[in-house]
């Protein structure tokens, strides 16, 4: 991809003028947007290892009219309300280790987990009554730091289907997402998210958000393992 870059070039400036190139420089320089520089590594086939893996999962995510996150993903250094950020997303993917959910000892191919990541979205919009695409004023489970708990349980519910070999599909998020809120003894999904809610703090720091997910993640297994041994008989012939 061509592309120039302008620069100034001082031919023996005098110890004045250098001392004001040293001044001005430091005095005016300000960090480059990270989400713009990881646009630019995109556009001259630069990207880090861990955006290599992630990035052309949230471009698609962005892109394509199926994703519950079309259009709403801020992909260099433009202006939109209530977007999401590229690299938050890229970060979130890789701290959730989503590069090590797999199926039948092979990784996931980049559409299939951009498959598994809209039909898991899908179902939290379905049990929360949001949606990401029109986000509304005041919404905790649209912002980014609910997206953030919900994808690092995502590898939780991939666990689980694989474990109960049942399709990772609308009926199983619709199911798994009731059983957590009855494990957390909620009447509504949604709640978790409310601003009066016990984990209402949760959600303005993202260590928190992170621990919180891991916490309902680790309940969630807990509760289905514990109801499958009440319904199962080893001497039942």
């Amino acid at each position: 991809i061509p592309y120039e870059i302008s620069f100034t070039l001082y031919i023996c400036p005098s110890l004045q003028e250098r001392r004001i190139i040293f001044r001005t420089t430091n005095e005016n320089q300000k960090p480059v947007n990270g989400n713009l520089l990881m646009w630019f590594r995109e556009k001259l086939g630069l990207l880090r290892d861990v955006e290599k893996d992630f990035h052309p999962i949230v471009k698609k995510l962005n892109k394509r009219e199926d994703s519950p996150l079309y259009g709403r993903i801020i992909m260099g250094d433009e202006t939109l309300p209530k977007g999401y950020k590229a690299q938050q997303i890229v970060k979130i993917f890789d701290k959730a280790k989503f590069g090590e959910l797999e199926f039948g000892g092979a990784s996931l191919t980049v559409e299939d987990l951009y498959q598994v990541v809209v039909t898991y979205l899908r179902g939290w919009e379905t049990a929360c009554g949001v949606s990401f695409v029109a986000p509304k004023k005041g919404e905790t489970a649209t912002k980014i730091s609910a997206i953030r708990y919900m994808l690092f349980m995502l590898p939780t519910f991939w666990e689980l289907a694989l474990q109960s070999s049942e399709k990772f599909n609308a009926a199983f998020m619709e199911e798994t997402l009731a059983q957590l809120t009855g494990v957390l003894r909620l009447e509504h999904t949604s709640e978790i998210f409310a601003p009066g809610s016990v984990w209402s703090y949760a959600f303005r720091g993202e260590g928190a958000t992170v621990k919180l997910a891991e916490d309902h993640a680790r309940m969630l297994r807990r509760e289905l393992q514990a109801e499958r041994l009440r319904h199962f008989n080893p001497l039942e012939q």
